[in-house]
């Protein structure tokens, strides 16, 4: 009924309104041409494809909190009010040098190891986004038409938007198998820039600025790391994506990765002899490393959630059972086709495939024990919070067997995870909690790792004694719990 009485007082208003307005013609400056439409299309769906894809960027390497997604919408909004409200405020002179600063600073994330500075990357990518919808909202302002236009003027710019939105989360996935969105924006963006440039007085000198930071950001893009590697193998999925490269072919050195975005998930050596070595972060000397060959139970049962390669299963023997959890299903695919680190374990190996919390439990309430439960499932530098909650924990170490020995993988560029693993273990007397972390040696492809060792087991403790130290971290214990959970305190 409600609805019905608006769309009538909708209909009265409508008619009453189109009795005042004036029909006199006012010339052809009134006329929207298709010219003008494309150019409100345009400005508007690369506005929106700036915000998405830099938004993409920001929030698939860290777990997505809501600083990390609302601090470019208000960026991109603010655009929108400034250029709106006050359009003197835009000034291409200032906005366009302003642009080819962002494309620097962007390039300068690209080449140096600056990248792993969170701070740095979110002023980066919010100056891109500020600088980038300045010029694409201020155009779209400099193009607003006579009164009788507005109409179809706003319903165009809101069409763009759309299209924009559906390019980045329906079109661009199933067509791409890396994640270039944001590459190909920055380019779209420079060169759409560059398009309306034209009607500027200054064009002659910011015309070969925007064309020099055009070629010089397709440069870095085609001069990329794959192309000095073999590409085996692409996909991008729900879960990310996907990539094998083969490294030094045809040299003792030949091993192969698996890379998950740009964050390498584990390698093997493709020689017969170094095959079953483990690398990267499960490396002999490596926290994990030493909770398998030190904890050897005869008919050891170890719980591994995170597939990978498989490298952990190098670490198995006859009699032991290793029994993987991975979320992803193209992860198990890659291990059984490219890396042999499953089919030649002499361990017995189960994979399967699905959220690990649930499987545990199911296998919790089959009477499943484990020796040992290794926690390794990041997807990047993305942290999985509810594989670290109080009820993940507890369910941990209901399914270990006793004196059984949890260890968990923490390496991560932005985040200190040690304080929520502590809080863990404050709640647990009789529980000791040790760290890890072990050093880099690129002979061996093996990274620098950090993990964290638990357990009220005193022989392995004593056994382990001289390879571990107690975990410290300048800040408070932290309690995570299922239903709260913020990494806002935990940036480095």
């Amino acid at each position: 009924m409600g609805f019905s009485i608006y769309v009538l007082f909708c209909f009265i208003l409508s008619y009453f309104l189109y009795g005042h307005v004036t029909t006199e013609s006012i010339g052809s400056d009134s006329s929207t041409k298709n010219r003008d439409r494309a150019s409100w299309f345009v400005l508007s769906m690369v506005g929106v494809l700036v915000l998405l894809s830099s938004t993409n960027e920001l929030t698939r390497e860290v777990a997505p909190v809501p600083l990390l997604w609302t601090l470019p919408l208000a960026v991109y909004l603010l655009t929108f009010i400034i250029c709106f409200d006050r359009p003197n405020w835009y000034r291409p002179i200032f906005f366009y040098p302003l642009f080819g600063f962002s494309l620097a600073s962007i390039l300068y994330l690209y080449t140096t190891e600056d990248y792993q500075h969170l701070g740095l990357n979110i002023t980066v990518y919010s100056f891109f986004i500020f600088s980038a919808c300045m010029i694409c909202h201020g155009e779209l302002e400099r193009r607003k038409p006579h009164f009788d236009d507005l109409t179809e003027y706003y319903l165009v710019i809101a069409l763009g938007g759309v299209v924009g939105g559906l390019l980045i989360n329906l079109l661009a996935p199933p067509i791409f198998n890396d994640y270039i969105e944001f590459e190909s924006i920055v380019l779209l963006t420079t060169l759409v820039s560059g398009f309306f440039l034209t009607v500027t007085p200054v064009k002659r000198i910011l015309v070969r600025i925007t064309s020099l930071a055009t070629i010089s950001l397709c440069g870095y893009i085609f001069y990329d790391y794959r192309d000095h590697t073999v590409t085996l193998y692409e996909s991008r999925n729900f879960y990310g994506a996907l990539r094998v490269i083969d490294l030094q072919p045809d040299t003792p050195g030949h091993h192969r990765k698996l890379l998950n975005d740009d964050i390498n998930h584990g390698s093997q050596f493709q020689s017969d002899e170094f095959q079953q070595r483990p690398t990267t972060y499960f490396s002999y000397k490596s926290g994990v490393g030493i909770v398998l060959l030190t904890h050897r139970p005869p008919d050891r049962s170890v719980g591994i959630i995170g597939l990978g390669p498989g490298t952990l299963a190098a670490y198995g023997r006859t009699g032991d059972r290793f029994r993987f959890y991975e979320l992803n299903p193209e992860v198990l695919e890659i291990a059984q086709t490219y890396f042999s680190y499953l089919s030649r374990s002499p361990a017995q190996i189960e994979v399967v495939i699905g959220d690990a919390r649930v499987a545990l439990q199911k296998d919790l309430e089959g009477n499943v024990k484990f020796d040992i439960l290794v926690i390794d499932a990041f997807s990047g530098d993305s942290i999985p919070t509810h594989l670290l909650t109080e009820e993940a924990w507890q369910l941990y170490w209901k399914i270990l067997a006793p004196g059984g020995v949890l260890a968990v993988h923490l390496s991560n560029k932005y985040l200190d995870l040690i304080p929520v693993v502590q809080h863990h273990n404050m709640n647990m007397p009789g529980y000791v909690l040790r760290k890890v972390d072990s050093k880099e040696d690129e002979s061996w492809d093996i990274h620098i790792a950090s993990w964290l060792i638990q357990t009220a087991n005193n022989d392995f403790l004593d056994a382990v004694e001289t390879h571990t130290q107690s975990p410290d971290s300048p800040k408070t214990p932290i309690r995570w719990r299922d239903d709260r959970s913020s990494v806002i305190n935990l940036f480095n």
